[in-house]
């Protein structure tokens, strides 16, 4: 099960480019 860190991935990603990202489970 990867799904958490894909999560993770697209949250620190979004995040870097400005966005404030609130996502489920995470």
């Amino acid at each position: 099960e990867i799904q958490g860190d894909v999560r993770d991935q697209l949250k620190t990603l979004l995040e870097s480019k400005g966005h404030k990202v609130k996502l489920a489970g995470g």
